[in-house]
């Protein structure tokens, strides 16, 4: 006997082209725009799949229905059938569309990944991943926060602070309670120079929420490029009540309490610092330059050297071992002659063409911070 084919029987083929077009649609509708849950994709690519297979049916045979509905009879296009075909036409399009800010967002992610991942970030890889996430942000029907946080981040990285300004911006019209987004729209500003607003951005972030150490060192960078380290020295001494273990924080104040004179309380925040942080180049060699001022020359060398093995292509800190040699030859000479008259007190001279070297950068990301030279006063 002849077997009966039914509405939903499908050929192997047709089942193949529904099981890819269930992967795309799989693929393209999970997570769009952080809305459509995995449950729900499924349902929409079973149906579409569906759909699909309709579709193709219209163009290949003289009566096709959808349910109970007529489409196509006797070769021709129903009314509900132009009306499916438009359908179709739309959710094609819209489909495509959401594949293309999809991919967009899959890429620029897979990207900024890899950079969140290195200390160094590549400079190519950073702009690609800024072309694919804004391309995602400026095609898509809606735009994401944590796609604008992260082109926030990678305009930063790459020292694009008018664009970071934006993007932080952006964000806090959404979410003007962010402690973190005002201390980074701070940090923005203060790269730009327009110490004023950024002084007003941190305050606002201390005042969103007083727990948190880092806009405290940022209003401290902020009053020190002002000409107020008084402040910044305020500043920084509340940003280590609030985490004793803020490495950069200590080093900071470190160096500033040495060019301050109070060499002795700086010394101690230096080590401090080292303790926490054992690889910070620059504080070793801060430190062995507060202690080349109290004339502690051999731990100095000690410290010189370290900071040589964490910096070796260090151009400053290799001028400084060899002039810290030659001041210990010295000290040799004279101690073998005992004469000291000519040459004054060793704190005297050790201010001479070396100095405390500081960040003055605003910028508590360590991994980005480069030291400044500067002198102490003799």
């Amino acid at each position: 006997t002849k077997q009966v084919k039914r509405a939903f029987d499908f050929t192997l083929w047709e089942e193949v082209v529904a099981a890819l077009v269930f992967v795309v649609i799989l693929l393209t509708y999970r997570g769009l725009y952080d809305s459509v849950p995995f449950l729900l994709t499924l349902a929409i690519g079973a149906i579409l799949s569906y759909c699909t297979l309709v579709s193709i049916r219209l163009f290949r045979q003289g009566n096709v229905t959808f349910n109970r509905l007529s489409l196509r009879h006797a070769g021709s296009l129903t009314g509900s059938g132009v009306a499916f075909v438009a359908c179709m036409l739309l959710v094609g399009a819209f489909t495509m569309h959401s594949a293309f800010v999809q991919y967009s967002v899959f890429q620029g992610e897979r990207l900024y990944a890899r950079i969140e991942q290195t200390p160094k970030p590549d400079a190519d890889v950073a702009d690609r991943s800024i072309a694919y996430l804004t391309r995602a942000q400026s095609w898509g029907l809606v735009s994401l926060d944590r796609i604008e946080r992260m082109l926030g981040d990678l305009f930063a990285k790459r020292q694009r602070w008018a664009e970071a300004e934006k993007s932080r911006r952006s964000l806090l019209e959404r979410r003007p309670q962010d402690a973190c987004l005002r201390e980074q729209l701070a940090f923005a500003l203060a790269k730009q120079g327009r110490f004023d607003e950024a002084r007003q951005e941190y305050t606002s972030s201390i005042e969103l929420d007083p727990s948190r150490a880092y806009p405290h060192f940022g209003l401290a960078g902020v009053h020190f490029e002002v000409g107020r380290p008084d402040l910044a020295e305020d500043r920084l001494r509340r940003a280590l009540r609030i985490r004793p273990v803020f490495a950069e924080a200590h080093y900071e104040l470190g160096a500033l309490l040495v060019e301050r004179n109070a060499v002795d309380e700086g010394i101690r925040h230096l080590r401090e610092c080292i303790r926490i942080k054992p690889d910070y180049g620059d504080a070793y060699y801060n430190l062995a330059v507060a202690l080349t001022t109290r004339g502690l020359l051999d731990e100095a060398d000690v410290e010189i050297e370290n900071a040589i093995s964490l910096q070796p292509e260090d151009r400053q800190t290799q001028e400084f071992r060899t002039w810290l040699a030659s001041l210990i030859r010295d000290r040799q000479r004279e101690a073998e002659r005992a004469v000291d008259a000519r040459d004054g007190p060793l704190s005297q001279r050790a201010s001479n063409g070396f100095g405390n070297r500081r960040h003055h950068s605003i910028n508590h990301d360590s991994a980005t911070r480069r030291a400044n030279a500067s002198h102490l006063e003799r």
